[in-house]
């Protein structure tokens, strides 16, 4: 090769790699800005302060906040990852105890489980993950700044047996909540809770509803009081701005469809431009649409509106003078389209208004917080009758209703949905992709359980939800109503022929713990073919104490372990009860009847068991346990 031939060869050859590196360069300033703008915001701007609060855009990062709340004390903030540690590391961002004076803000809707809690009934569903509330006492409570910036948290689920149950349980001095919807939720505790906040102290509260189920169910003295649908108690200075609610909001007293209750004095509560949708069910006469009772001296109250026909109290129970707190309206009045208070949006299509600054028309969620339920004119929750007939929103805007659960008629043509005799319906609104449950009672809670008007027990599903609640020991959910610890003083009615072959059974009342105290009626059906899973004190029913149990035939039980229908009777009364067919070890109806001086009364029964064992047997009664022991026109 010549020289010249080298010579240029060579600048083609540096030209090359000149232009090589150059683009390496390039390409890695290129990918650091790529990696720079794809990182959560600088360290500088995660401050907390009002203008740089600390973002939150998964579950995850909720549930972490709430930890460190919970845990107390110094906790930190991790840029990286936007999680929060109870230890400092380079880079991090020291958070005093309970947030005080932060700011925290969603950067998207967040979804805490799947589906919708508000229909669960109590029970949370398999693979769903329970939310451990934020600010879980008076010595940590949330005491920081939320911005939901106009988001929304949904399939939350709170079960507590003790008080201050909601999204947050406590809150402190310096607590601002605003611009956030919790929907598809279910909140229950023994007292004081509420949809978003159990207890509210100083809390400054505004542009927030709250859509699901709130209850208050428990065993203490307190149990089913102080519920509301937004906030359990609101205390002094404690402002709400601007929030809705449309909830089934139930308890027993003090209970209202955005507060429970208002306490303390001095410096008032404040509620400016409010309404609740929501249905209100209580027992007692501090029960109120808005508000259960306004206990503190000096309520200022600004706009508070509520939907007088979905409030329910039992006959003859009138609301108490505190309970009547705010404006009474008619839900025709209510969805209009014409009126809204101010802060809100009417909307047409008749239903609620919205929050401004929630976007129905483009969230199908917010849009089904709003739909409605109308009742026949004139009528309310109060006095609506058990043959009913009522109308379902969202027509204009193609919502679909499907009957979830109970018994009913929906008509889509009329949108009407017509109920026969039930105690309630579960209905799911569907529209644009989303979908929300509305749990729906239709008589006076009070009145059910009753010998007039007993909860029925129609096939083996609920035979096996009543028979679990019962084993509990505690009160629990039956059909969306709250029945009380071993079913005292309640009544049960079967109401059609169970048949379970060869299913293991468990009995009802299965340790003297927890004897059932309640009256289960057969209505003259019977319990046929199961076989037992206990190897001693087997039968239909364990243990009872003070119950009746009559009606019932037994039939064709495999391998009973003591009887067929009950293993110890402490006193209570069997009428009309027959063992057929069984095979058994001991009794053929009942096993004994307790050492208690409790008068057991059998009567009008009958045994057609093959039975045997190696020491005490017995048609009827195999043991009688006291001289106490009643049997009248029994046969074996």
């Amino acid at each position: 090769m010549r020289k010249s031939e080298k010579k240029q060869k060579y600048k083609i050859m540096k030209g090359f790699y000149g232009k090589s590196h150059r683009f390496k360069e390039q390409l890695l300033l290129f990918a650091a800005m790529v990696m720079f703008m794809t990182l959560p915001f600088t360290t500088k701007a995660q401050n907390g302060s009002a203008s740089a609060p600390f973002p939150i855009r998964t579950a995850q990062q909720l549930t972490s906040l709430a930890q460190r709340i919970n845990a107390g004390g110094t906790f930190y903030f991790n840029p990286a990852d936007s999680l929060y540690y109870d230890s400092n590391e380079s880079g991090y961002i020291s958070i005093p105890n309970g947030g005080e004076s932060r700011n925290f803000k969603l950067v998207s809707d967040i979804n805490l489980n799947a589906g919708d809690m508000a229909s669960c009934d109590g029970v949370l569903p398999s693979g769903a993950t329970a939310w451990i509330v934020l600010g879980n006492s008076d010595t940590h409570p949330f005491d920081g700044v939320l911005d939901g910036n106009y988001h929304t948290i949904s399939g939350m689920y709170v079960k507590s047996d003790g008080a201050n149950a909601g999204f947050i349980g406590i809150t402190g001095n310096h607590t601002q909540i605003r611009n956030l919807g919790i929907i598809k939720s279910y909140v229950s505790g023994d007292n004081t809770c509420g949809g978003l906040i159990g207890t509210a102290l100083h809390a400054e509260v505004d542009n927030c509803f709250f859509a699901g189920t709130v209850e208050g169910v428990g065993t203490s003295a307190a149990a089913g009081t102080i519920v509301g649908g937004l906030i359990g108690e609101a205390s002094t200075t404690t402002k709400v701005t601007h929030c809705f609610t449309n909830a089934m909001v139930s308890g027993k007293s003090q209970v209202g469809g955005l507060v429970g209750r208002t306490v303390g004095a001095g410096d008032p509560c404040t509620f400016t431009n409010c309404y609740s949708s929501s249905t209100v069910y209580g027992q007692f006469s501090y029960t109120g649409g808005a508000i259960g009772e306004d206990r503190h001296t000096s309520t200022v109250i600004s706009g508070l509106y509520y939907d007088s026909q979905m409030v329910s109290i039992p006959s003859g129970v009138t609301p108490a003078a505190t309970s009547l707190r705010g404006t009474s309206m008619t839900t025709a009045a209510m969805t209009d389209g014409m009126w809204a208070p101010s802060g809100f949006t009417a909307q047409t299509g008749s239903i609620y208004p919205v929050i401004t600054g929630f976007n129905p028309a483009t969230n199908p969620a917010i849009y089904l917080t709003l739909v409605p339920i109308f009742l026949p004119a004139g009528s309310s929750l109060s006095n609506l009758t058990a043959v009913s007939s009522v109308t379902l929103g969202g027509q204009p805007e193609g919502v679909t209703w499907t009957l979830m659960e109970g018994v009913g008629t929906v008509t889509h043509s009329n949108y009407t949905l017509t109920v026969d005799g039930q105690s309630y319906v579960v209905l799911q609104a569907s529209h644009n992709g989303g979908n929300r449950s509305y749990v729906f009672r239709f008589d006076k809670t009070p009145l059910l359980g009753t010998a007039a008007n007993p909860f029925t027990i129609d096939n083996l599903t609920e035979l096996n939800t009543f028979r679990n609640g019962i084993n509990t020991g505690l009160p629990f959910k039956y059909k969306h109503f709250t029945i009380p610890a071993l079913g005292a003083n309640t009544c049960f009615l079967q109401t059609a022929d169970i048949n379970m072959p060869n299913q293991n059974w468990t009995s009802i009342g299965s340790s003297s713990s927890v004897s059932f105290k309640g009256t289960y009626d057969g209505g003259n059906h019977a319990v046929i073919g199961w076989k037992y899973t206990e190897t001693y004190a087997s039968a239909f029913f364990a243990y009872t104490e003070g119950a009746t149990i009559k009606n019932l035939t037994v039939r064709n039980v495999r391998s009973a372990n003591r009887a067929a229908l009950i293993y110890s009777m402490n006193g209570g009364t069997v009428d009309n009860c027959h063992a057929e067919g069984s095979t058994t070890i001991g009794g053929g109806l009942i096993y004994l009847t307790a050492v208690e001086n409790n008068t057991a009364y059998i009567k009008n029964s009958t045994n057609r068991n093959s039975f045997s064992a190696s020491g005490n047997i017995g048609g009827i009664l195999c043991k009688a346990g006291n001289n106490l022991t009643i049997i009248d026109s029994c046969h074996n």
